[in-house]
């Protein structure tokens, strides 16, 4: 009953979001992905640095701007802090554990959602010469927790 009524209730933020990111155009280009992507870690990084500070254990295995950022370096784009990326500063309270899990919880689901619907996306996208960066970057620079410390 809860999932269905969160499900309604965010149904029109997700159709606004859908159309925004319009991955299914036909002309979305390698430079349009590479920006979402920068759009990803603008939110993902400060996000990960606040629940870094609470508990950096809660990332573990689940730390996503450093795989961001070593993505956008394969696809050549200018890494993201070198003003590229322009980082959210309109956060959700992740002032509590529940309110962090709950957050966590949404994160995952994109997550799952993009593995499901959106993941061939950079298949489309990147020349299948090069071979998109995937379990190769999860052991670079393991810091305490495992969490990556390749962090800005």
């Amino acid at each position: 009953m809860l999932l269905e009524r969160l499900r309604n209730e965010t149904q029109p933020n997700h159709q606004l979001l859908e159309a925004d990111l319009d991955l299914l155009n036909p002309r979305f280009t390698l430079a349009d992905y590479q920006t979402l992507l920068l759009r990803f870690f603008g939110y993902y990084a400060p996000w990960e640095d606040q629940v870094y500070a609470f508990d950096p254990c809660l990332l573990l295995g689940r730390s996503k701007s450093a795989l961001l950022i070593a993505y956008l370096q394969y696809l050549g784009t200018v890494p993201p802090g070198s003003g590229n990326a322009t980082l959210c500063d309109a956060l959700p309270a992740l002032d509590t554990r529940a309110r962090i899990l709950g957050s966590m919880d949404v994160i995952e689901g994109a997550t799952r959602a993009d593995k499901s619907c959106g993941g061939n996306l950079s298949q489309s996208l990147v020349s299948t010469e090069m071979a998109a960066p995937s379990s190769p970057v999860m052991g670079i620079g393991q810091g305490r927790c495992g969490m990556s410390s390749a962090r800005l």
